[in-house]
């Protein structure tokens, strides 16, 4: 929609702004970059302060400014909290303000006619319950949204979490057999909630009770029916502490041609995940080189610019 917008208006800058939104989330950093410097830093006199607000903000996530995001998130939601609140929050929370982010994200005005099917603002509010651990008010948010968007499937997960989190083991089984049996959903790689459960419980202190779901994860992964994102394999792997599968399910990912790593290859997420395996198997200097080599990757096709 954005693009088609801009090809009849070239400098209608909210369409702009969504290009750029969905070209960082797509990982295309070059695209990023040219509508940064070449399409929109020249129209910014032209700018609403909250466009340019908004293009601060972009550019200071897709280029690792924590400062600059925080103070252009906090601006526009001392404005305009009804407006500005979910972005505010997203900056909260990724700076690890969760308290602060669950205020903002509920200022946001969820039923305004634009914000209504904003379904990231759901999810967003839930991690923030999570982290928080206000369990209750998690599990009742997720409720609310499942009425109303019943196919978004990462709320359920967000009922095993806090189920998890709680200990509630029987209740944690019940609900990943039914989000494992729901329809595949393209965004959503299945497999990996069995292990996201085993991690819940895991960092909450039911060890014995994660490794049967840590395996359930793994057998998924053997499926060859069943369609998953490739590097999930070895995220899964490694959260299950099996380091030696890990490196080899990394260090093949890596050597696999474009085409087989899968959409929005993240080059340097899997040489952190390889190198933090052979720490663990005791390959010191392996690990060092692995991760000597992560700045050469840096700003390369490995790296997202997640907006």
């Amino acid at each position: 929609m954005g693009n088609r917008v801009a090809a009849r208006a070239p400098d209608f800058v909210p369409a702009l702004l969504e290009n750029l939104a969905a070209y960082g989330n797509l990982g295309l950093a070059t695209k990023v970059d040219s509508m940064f410097r070449v399409v929109l830093e020249p129209l910014r006199d032209r700018m609403t302060e909250d466009e340019r607000n908004t293009l601060d903000w972009y550019w200071a996530r897709g280029h690792g400014d924590p400062l600059l995001e925080t103070r252009v998130a906090e601006e526009g939601f001392r404005t305009t909290p009804s407006i500005e609140g979910f972005d505010a929050g997203v900056t909260a929370f990724g700076t690890r303000r969760m308290a602060d982010a669950l205020v903002r994200f509920l200022a946001w005005d969820r039923d305004a006619p634009c914000n209504r099917d904003w379904r990231p603002w759901w999810t967003f509010t839930a991690n923030t319950y999570h982290m928080l651990g206000r369990y209750d008010e998690e599990r009742a948010l997720a409720a609310e949204g499942l009425r109303r968007f019943p196919d978004l499937q990462p709320l359920v997960d967000h009922e095993v979490a806090a189920a998890a989190a709680e200990g509630r083991l029987a209740e944690v089984d019940s609900l990943l057999d039914f989000v494992m049996a729901l329809p595949p959903d393209s965004l959503y790689d299945r497999n990996m909630r069995p292990v996201w459960a085993a991690l819940e419980l895991r960092a909450h202190g039911y060890e014995e009770a994660a490794e049967p779901l840590f395996a359930r994860g793994l057998e998924a992964f053997n499926d060859p029916d069943a369609p998953f994102y490739r590097p999930n394999r070895g995220r899964a792997l490694y959260y299950a502490r099996r380091w030696s599968d890990a490196d080899t399910a990394f260090e093949s990912l890596l050597a696999a041609p474009p085409e087989e790593q899968g959409p929005s290859p993240n080059i340097l997420e899997w040489r952190a995940f390889q190198a933090k395996a052979l720490a663990e198997l005791g390959r010191r200097d392996e690990a060092l080189a692995l991760a000597a080599s992560l700045d050469t990757v840096r700003n390369g096709r490995g790296v997202r610019q997640n907006l």
